[in-house]
C-alpha cells in the first residue's frame, strides 16, 4: 500500500488466481482490502469441458456472495476460446453468463478473435460488464500496439466511453520495446478522444 500511496496510484483491478480464494480466502480478501481492490479479476480457467465448467461455477458462485459482503466484485477475463465449442458441445461463456454469477472483464480483443463482435457482447453482458481490456492485432490472435491492427479499438472505446466503463489498457507484445510499446498505446488513446 505504500507504493501505491507514494506514487499516487489506485488498483483497478487484479489478474489473481481462484485457488487463491479456494486455499486461502482470509489472507487473500484481507490483501485485496488492505491495497483497495474493488474487482477480483479471474483471469481464465480451464473450461475445456462440460464438467470443468460445472466445477468452475460450482466455485464462483458462492464466492461471488461472499466477496460482495466483504466490497469485492468477482470477475472474470475471457480468451478467445471460451466463446468456441467444447469437444462435447459445452459453451464456456453461454454457460459463465447463463448459469454463473460471476462479473465480467471483456477482453475485447479475445472477444473480436474469438466470437467477432465485441461490442455485440458487451451490449449483452449489460450490468455484469465491469471493466474492459482494450487491447489490438489481428483477427488471427496475433497481437500489436493499439492502432496497428485490425481489431475495431475506436469502437470499443467510443462504447466504454458512451456507457463509463473502466478501460484497461493492456498491451503485452513489447514491440519495439515495453516503453515505446506504452508511449504507441497512449498516443493512441489520446487520438481517439
Amino acid at each position: 500500500m505504500r507504493y501505491l500511496t507514494r506514487h499516487n496510484l489506485t488498483v483497478s483491478g487484479t489478474h489473481s488466481s481462484l485457488d487463491d480464494l479456494i486455499h486461502h480466502y482470509e489472507e487473500t480478501v484481507a490483501y485485496h482490502k488492505a491495497i483497495g481492490n474493488r474487482f477480483y479479476i479471474i483471469p481464465g480457467a480451464n473450461l475445456s469441458s462440460q464438467e470443468k465448467i460445472d466445477s468452475f461455477i460450482a466455485a464462483v458462485n458462492p464466492l461471488c456472495d461472499k466477496l460482495a459482503k466483504e466490497g469485492i466484485t468477482l470477475c472474470f477475463h475471457n480468451h478467445s476460446g471460451e466463446f468456441k465449442p467444447n469437444a462435447d458441445g459445452s459453451v464456456p461463456y453461454e454457460q459463465l453468463l447463463y448459469r454463473s454469477k460471476i462479473a465480467l472483464e471483456v477482453d475485447a480483443y479475445w472477444a473480436f478473435v474469438g466470437m467477432g463482435n465485441p461490442i455485440a457482447l458487451m451490449e449483452r453482458v449489460g450490468d455484469r460488464l465491469k471493466l474492459i481490456h482494450i487491447k489490438d492485432g489481428l483477427k488471427s490472435g496475433q497481437g500489436f500496439p493499439l492502432g496497428m491492427g485490425e481489431a475495431p479499438v475506436k469502437e470499443v472505446y467510443d462504447w466504454a466511453v458512451a456507457h463509463n466503463i473502466p478501460l484497461v489498457v493492456e498491451s503485452e507484445t513489447l514491440t519495439p520495446d515495453g516503453i515505446t510499446e506504452a508511449k504507441i498505446c497512449i498516443e493512441h488513446l489520446a487520438s481517439l478522444e
